[in-house]
């Protein structure tokens, strides 16, 4: 769950906007502790839930920090 922030690192370092999608990591890491400690479904039903909202937060994000870094001519930081 947590290898796609290890992808971004490497945007990080091009993409001026992409620092922000590490915010997604708010949601990120009470779903690894819900799954740890879980006992019931409904535990995992809600970790599940957060892996949704998590992977559809970075890939928006992510695409996001991408396009207007594009669109509004901000350099790739070298």
């Amino acid at each position: 769950m947590l290898v796609p922030f290890g992808i971004l690192v490497f945007f990080v370092l091009f993409y001026e906007l992409a620092p922000y999608v590490f915010f997604v990591l708010f949601a990120t890491v009470p779903a690894i502790l819900i799954v740890m400690t879980a006992r019931t479904a409904r535990e995992y039903v809600t970790a599940l839930k957060l892996t949704l909202l998590t992977a559809l937060a970075y890939g928006v994000g992510l695409g996001a920090a991408l396009a207007f870094s594009l669109a509004i001519g901000i350099p790739a930081v070298v």
